[in-house]
C-alpha cells in the first residue's frame, strides 16, 4: 500500500491479534497451576518426614548426653527448622486449594513474642556465621510488665505470623550485611502505644527506589542491595520478603517502615526495617 495507508494497515494487523481471553480458559489454567503447586508441596512432605525423624533421634541423643553442647544446639536448630518448614508446606497446600490463610488472633504479651523471635533469629544469623545483637528499651520492658500484671489489655496478635514477618526481615538483613552484623531491637512508644520491632544490618542500605517501592510484591529493582556473593551470601531474590512482612504488619493494623541508618555526616551505615504494631485491636 501507499505510504499514507501504512499506518492503517498496521493498526488493523494489531487489532487482529489482540483477542479476548476466555474466562473458562483462564480459570482452567489457574486451577492447573494450583494443583501443580499442591502436588509439589505435598511431595516435599516425604523428605521433610525423613529430616524430622532424624532430627528427633538426634534430640534423643542430646538428651541422653551423647552429644556435645554445640552438637546438641545444632541438632535442636535442625529439629525446629524442619518442623517450621513442615508447617509452611502445609500452608502452601492449603493456599493452593483456595483456603484463605487467615490470621489466628489471640492475646499475646510482646515480651513473650520478643523471646520467641530472638531465639529463632539467633539461629538464622548463627547459621550465616554473623554477629547477632539484641536490644529492648526500658519503655518496652515497662509496658510488658504492666500488661503482665493486668494494668493493660494484651494485644490481639498472630504470634506465628509476626515471627514469620520478623524472620523474613532478619533473612533479608543477613543477605545484605557487609560486615556480618545484624541487630534485632524492640521498643515501645508510650504516646502512640505502638510496639516496634526493628532489624538492622551494616550493608549498603536501601536505594531511594527501594525506600519508595520495597514493600511492593516482586519488587527486585534495588541493585545496591543485591550483594551477590558478598558477606551476606545473597543470591537470587524474588521480591517477596519485605512484602510478606508488610502484609502481616498491615493485617495487625500496623505497617512496615524502611529507612537507612546514617552517621552525623549523612553517610549510610546500613539499612533498617521496622514493624510498627499498635496495641489497639486491628480492624476486622
Amino acid at each position: 500500500p501507499a505510504a499514507p495507508h501504512a499506518g492503517r494497515y498496521h493498526y488493523l494487523a494489531v487489532r487482529t491479534v489482540v483477542l479476548p481471553v476466555r474466562r473458562e480458559t483462564q480459570q482452567a489454567t489457574e486451577r492447573q497451576a494450583r494443583e501443580q503447586v499442591a502436588a509439589l508441596a505435598h511431595d516435599l512432605k516425604t523428605p521433610l518426614t525423613v529430616a524430622i525423624g532424624n532430627a528427633e533421634l538426634l534430640a534423643e541423643d542430646a538428651a541422653s548426653g551423647m552429644l556435645g553442647a554445640d552438637q546438641a544446639a545444632c541438632a535442636q536448630a535442625i529439629r525446629e527448622a524442619a518442623h517450621s518448614m513442615d508447617g509452611f508446606v502445609t500452608r502452601i497446600v492449603e493456599a493452593s486449594r483456595g483456603r484463605a490463610d487467615e490470621s489466628h488472633l489471640e492475646p499475646v504479651n510482646p515480651w513473650v513474642l520478643a523471646d520467641s523471635v530472638e531465639r529463632a533469629a539467633k539461629r538464622v544469623v548463627a547459621a550465616r556465621g554473623f554477629a547477632f545483637e539484641t536490644a529492648r528499651t526500658r519503655a518496652f520492658h515497662d509496658a510488658c510488665i504492666a500488661m503482665r500484671e493486668g494494668e493493660g489489655a494484651l494485644p490481639l496478635w498472630d504470634a506465628d505470623a509476626l515471627e514469620r514477618a520478623a524472620l523474613n526481615l532478619v533473612g533479608n538483613a543477613c543477605d545484605h550485611a557487609c560486615g556480618g552484623r545484624v541487630v534485632l531491637a524492640f521498643s515501645y512508644d508510650v504516646v502512640s502505644q505502638t510496639v516496634y520491632i526493628a532489624i538492622e544490618d551494616d550493608g549498603a542500605g536501601f536505594s531511594s527506589e527501594a525506600l519508595a517501592h520495597g514493600t511492593e510484591r516482586f519488587f527486585r529493582g534495588d541493585a545496591s542491595r543485591a550483594n551477590v556473593g558478598g558477606a551476606g551470601g545473597g543470591g537470587t531474590h524474588f521480591g517477596l520478603g519485605l512484602s510478606i512482612a508488610a502484609d502481616i504488619a498491615s493485617a495487625h493494623g500496623g505497617r512496615l517502615e524502611l529507612a537507612n541508618r546514617t552517621d552525623d555526616a549523612g553517610d549510610i551505615l546500613g539499612a533498617r526495617a521496622t514493624i510498627a504494631l499498635p496495641l489497639a485491636a486491628p480492624p476486622a
